[in-house]
């Protein structure tokens, strides 16, 4: 079966939670612009426990990143984008690596979260915009090849299994051949 067509959602916090003050106390200067392209990942994956192990799917997944990134933790992500260090900053779910997993029973969506710092120039905010979007388009094409890797690896068990089986039929039919009625 082909893999749902969004398996990630991304949504912007709504602006109030993250600077609730900004509206109520503007001050009559002209707030400085900051232009940066860094963008922060909070990784809160807990990763999900295989055997002896625990597989961290968003761990694997970052390395495919190709926009200038760093992991950090979500007040020092908060303070970056206010700061000027960051230009976004994205959270992965602690449920991420499950959502990857259920793919192969009933598939649940990992929502990714960001937000766009405030005061970039136009330039950077329309770059910060291009770089969560990338993020998000790598994620989902990662996850669509660990949905083929799984598919692929279970069609090569199948494979591995249909010769053992045709290697027990020959088995079986030479080991009947060798039955005389007399033997019966």
């Amino acid at each position: 079966p082909p893999p749902p067509p969004f398996f990630l959602m991304i949504r912007p916090p709504p602006l109030s939670t993250l600077f609730p003050y900004t509206t109520l106390f503007r001050s009559p200067q002209k707030e400085e612009l900051y232009d940066t392209e860094l963008i922060a990942i909070v990784n809160a994956d807990e990763g999900i426990k295989k055997q002896d192990d625990v597989i961290s799917y968003s761990q694997s997944l970052l390395g495919t990143l190709n926009v200038k990134y760093e992991t950090t933790g979500l007040e020092d992500a908060k303070r970056g984008i206010e700061n000027g260090k960051y230009s976004a900053y994205m959270i992965l779910p602690g449920t991420f690596s499950e959502a990857v997993e259920s793919i192969n029973g009933t598939p649940q969506k990992a929502v990714l979260e960001y937000a766009i710092a405030p005061n970039l120039t136009q330039d950077a905010q329309a770059k910060a915009i291009y770089s969560v979007g990338n993020a998000y388009t790598t994620l989902n094409n990662g996850i669509s090849e660990l949905y083929l890797s799984s598919v692929l690896t279970e069609v090569h068990k199948v494979q591995d299994a249909a010769g053992n089986i045709k290697e027990n039929d020959v088995r079986d039919l030479k080991a009947l051949g060798e039955v005389s009625g007399d033997d019966l």
